[in-house]
């Protein structure tokens, strides 16, 4: 194993905290230890260590009570409790908090490794799939830089058209000398020409820059929910994409079903909805669909994205949200936006995200939770 892992050991008899103390260094890279029940408390709140051996019966407060309230700090938390055969009243309460392991007394030390290894097996599995899962979210974030580089070009072409369109005016106007300034109409002509076109011009600056601003929060990541309407998630979706929908003819159809606010990471649920269209949109343009369709139904806690683009093959349907699955070719696709949308729906949002072929294309559906 690549790093041992942390251990807080707490028994109030001080000869077999001593010499237990010794065989479990063995299996930890810090040990921390403690003499009952509260210290234990103290020190697991101080350490956040990943293994915790407790005995049951001890003074102050018992195991039972320090593992209730160390499992409402990590809910998650690994334990096993050495108890002795009088303590039996104990054993079912212990198996409700689901513990994962129980070693009587006197302890058999080969009993004791076996759970102490199987632990330390489980801990590694877990930090190399967290590892892994960054390792992924970094590489998502890298790819997201590239799309939002790509739909900000779209949405600048309009107004940097216009600017240029007024540039040439301006300059036009001067070279060729539109207005004849001896005379005072004129005169006035011209001031008016100028303000109008240089309001024009601050209006599609500022237009520019709301665009950098709208994407630059659009892919910040969120650090707690905010209670809004998924009505929100999705026009704020649609703002970002709508620009290159539209110049594919893609036809949007919203039913909104449902006016509640829910609590969600706003900007992670409105990627994951920009994923599922640009998904949609892919599959249009592959599929060469004529008419291209997307449909989305909001309900109280649901989100639906539905389309018309020939759908999935049965062969790969079960495949789309693996990382690096991509029926697109390696400059136009990664494979990890379906991977991260599952992510944020099912991890970050405790929902499901879940796709289904249609008759004429494919449907997903986000699940989502009233509170995260």
């Amino acid at each position: 194993m690549s790093k041992k892992p942390t251990l807080l050991y707490v028994e109030d008899e001080e000869g077999i905290r001593n010499e237990l103390s010794k065989f479990l260094k063995h299996f930890c890279s810090e040990i921390y230890t403690a003499y009952d029940g509260k210290n234990g408390l103290e020190l697991f709140k101080k350490h956040l260590p990943d293994i915790v051996v407790s005995d049951i019966r001890m003074p102050n407060m018992n195991g039972i009570d320090m593992v209730k309230a160390i499992k409402k700090i990590n809910p998650r938390q690994y334990v096993i409790f050495t108890t002795a055969h009088s303590e039996s009243s104990y054993f079912i309460e212990a198996i409700e908090m689901r513990i994962n392991g129980l070693v009587l007394k006197p302890i058999d030390l080969d009993i004791l490794a076996d759970k102490l290894e199987f632990i330390s097996e489980q801990i590694e599995i877990k930090n190399t799939k967290e590892l892994y899962e960054g390792y992924i979210l970094q590489q998502s974030r890298l790819a997201q830089v590239g799309e939002m580089i790509s739909m900000i070009a779209h949405q600048w072409r309009q107004p940097l058209s216009t600017i240029s369109a007024i540039s040439t005016n301006i300059q036009l106007s001067i070279e060729l000398e539109q207005f004849d300034t001896t005379k005072e109409i004129e005169r006035k002509e011209q001031d008016d020409f100028f303000k109008t076109e240089l309001q024009n011009l601050d209006y599609n600056l500022k237009s520019l820059s709301n665009i950098i601003d709208n994407f630059s929060n659009f892919y910040r990541s969120d650090n707690k929910t905010v209670k809004l309407k998924l009505e929100d998630v999705i026009s704020n979706s649609l703002q970002m994409i709508n620009t290159l929908l539209t110049n594919d003819d893609i036809n949007i159809i919203i039913e909104y079903n449902s006016k509640k606010e829910i609590e969600v990471y706003s900007h992670e649920l409105s990627q994951t909805i920009v994923n599922l269209l640009k998904n949609s949109q892919d599959n249009f343009i592959l599929n060469k669909i004529q008419n291209p369709t997307i449909k989305i139904i909001v309900n109280d806690y649901s989100i639906k994205v539905c389309d018309n683009g020939g759908g999935i093959s049965n062969k790969i349907i079960n495949k789309i949200f693996d990382p690096y699955f991509s029926t697109k070719d390696e400059k136009n696709g990664r494979g990890l936006g379906l991977y991260m949308s599952k992510i944020i729906v099912e991890k970050h949002h405790k929902g499901k995200l879940s796709v289904k072929n249609t008759d004429d294309g494919v449907c997903f559906n986000i699940e989502l939770l009233d509170k995260v």
